[in-house]
């Protein structure tokens, strides 16, 4: 009896410390807004270098030709950090989809008081 007992505690204490190693990893909401400040202070700062960029070719410290190439760079690399915040939120993105989806219906359609007054025109006539 006693052997049955210290085994089935055995198994409890090692399914209580291997649980979390077969759990799926969950984002701490913490670490998932600071990823969206880092983000946006990196999108922020590309923003900047273009800007400055744009400041030193209109003062004649680089050519155009050079200016258009750190630019293309630039905005590549913000089109990257854009990218990943809307990675960061598919929620956004699914009530994009059905705004979208609800501005298209509405054009079908027409808007609800614009039919409502038609038809009370249309009595009225």
């Amino acid at each position: 009896m006693g052997i049955a007992l210290g085994l089935v505690l055995a198994i409890a204490i090692i399914a209580v410390v291997v649980w979390p190693l077969f759990r799926p990893p969950r984002t701490s909401q913490a670490g998932a807004r600071r990823r969206a400040r880092e983000l946006q202070e990196s999108k922020a700062e590309i923003y900047r270098q273009i800007r400055q960029a744009e400041h030193d070719r209109a003062t004649g410290l680089i050519e155009q030709a050079d200016l258009d190439a750190q630019v293309a760079d630039l905005r590549i690399r913000a089109a990257r950090v854009i990218k990943q915040e809307a990675e960061m939120a598919p929620g956004d993105s699914r009530l994009e989809a059905e705004v979208a989806q609800a501005r298209a219906t509405i054009q079908k359609r027409g808007r609800p008081d614009q039919n409502k007054h038609e038809v009370i025109q249309g009595k009225n006539e």
